[in-house]
């Protein structure tokens, strides 16, 4: 049984919307997939993974005081937002864009013949109305067993008052975490079947885990692809993910404020 405070967002559970070539499963409330027990979770607003068709382009979406993290599990995307330069992001890269005071953005599979895979997180900010930004990294040299800081910021980044476009991308250039406007941490790793994994999670804090990929089990709790398990500030820290024997396992790892 799980500890008071800890839930399981099973991968069925999620919302599904199917539109212009992408097929996105959604962990929270978002367009027409209407859950209203999961309307997001503290900062974390949008956590949703997708499948794009080759060539598949979508609408330009206006978004403002957000903090989106776009990471590509496979294939290329583009992104073009309105008064900044176009960017391309490979398998394993990630982005973030800061969508300050607002910014119009559109996304689309940078290629005609191959399928793009894609996480895309939307984090509240901790400050309204800032300069819209954005940085992107590329994939992290492999290293297996090992989480890897994909974005940060507050008192898990040290450079806080860089917070922006271009305090990202020297972050990225240092081959430090993109930057994040809120005191937040996003991880990611690959352990190998049967390996396991400490957290490393800091207390008092909400979290997020998702199952990217594989199977594993979390303190006792099995979970499969698609599976989240998400705790409070006053539910105790998960510690240690465990591969199946059989399969490895790819985890995203979220830190938020309480």
């Amino acid at each position: 049984m799980l500890p008071v405070g800890t839930l399981l967002r099973p991968a069925a559970a999620r919302g599904r919307i199917i539109a212009g070539g992408v097929d996105a499963w959604h962990a929270f409330s978002r367009g027409d997939a209407i859950d209203r027990d999961w309307m997001g979770w503290g900062a974390l607003r949008v956590l949703s993974t997708q499948d794009w068709a080759p060539g598949a382009v979508a609408e330009a979406v206006r978004v403002a005081n957000m903090e989106l993290v776009l990471l590509v599990l496979d294939g290329r995307l583009r992104i073009a937002c309105a008064g900044l330069d176009p960017r391309e992001v490979t398998a394993g890269g990630v982005a973030w864009i800061g969508a300050g005071h607002g910014i119009e953005c559109r996304l689309e599979n940078a290629s005609t013949a191959a399928q793009l895979r894609l996480l895309e997180a939307w984090i509240q900010p901790d400050r309204v109305n800032a300069t819209p930004g954005i940085a992107v990294a590329p994939a992290p040299a492999a290293a297996r067993n090992a989480w890897h800081t994909l974005a940060a910021g507050g008192a898990f980044h040290g450079a806080t008052g860089r917070a922006g476009s271009d305090g990202a991308e020297r972050a990225a250039h240092d081959g430090g975490p993109l930057l994040l406007r809120q005191d937040a941490r996003l991880r990611v790793a690959r352990v190998d079947a049967g390996a396991s994994r400490a957290l490393g999670v800091l207390p008092a804090r909400r979290g997020w885990l998702q199952l990217l990929e594989g199977a594993a089990v979390v303190d006792g709790q099995a979970l499969s692809a698609g599976d989240g398990l998400a705790w409070n500030a006053a539910a105790p820290a998960p510690a240690t993910l465990v591969a199946a024997p059989d399969t490895a396992a790819h985890a995203l790892l979220f830190e938020l404020p309480a």
